[in-house]
């Protein structure tokens, strides 16, 4: 990419995330009465927080001089311990979500 290119699109996370949420919107409209629609939500929001923050550093490993320095390959290990460690923080913050959750109570109850 050169000075004054448009920006190009991310290409395979956003292909994934795009299969997450419309199965999970799909899911919340046709049980909307269900008890399990929100915990299926805050899994399906927790995967693609996830893609989300696992491509974003690979681009600062990428992109960033610091960290391009630590890992040129992207296989050393500040590169797989950066990884290790938001894998770690979005499933403890799903697992932290799903626990917090209490259903609302149905209407008219």
């Amino acid at each position: 990419m050169r000075p004054g290119d448009p920006p190009r699109r991310p290409h395979g996370h956003d292909e994934t995330a795009r299969l997450i949420k419309p199965r999970d919107i799909q899911h919340i409209r046709r049980h909307r009465d269900s008890r399990q629609e929100r915990w299926i939500y805050v899994v399906t929001a927790t995967a693609a927080l996830y893609l989300n923050v696992f491509v974003g550093i690979v681009q600062a490993f990428g992109k960033l001089p610091p960290l391009q320095a630590l890992a040129p390959t992207q296989s050393e290990a500040p590169f797989i311990a950066a990884q290790l460690v938001a894998l770690v923080a979005v499933v403890a913050i799903g697992w932290w979500a799903v626990r917090r959750f209490k259903p609302a109570p149905a209407a008219g109850s």
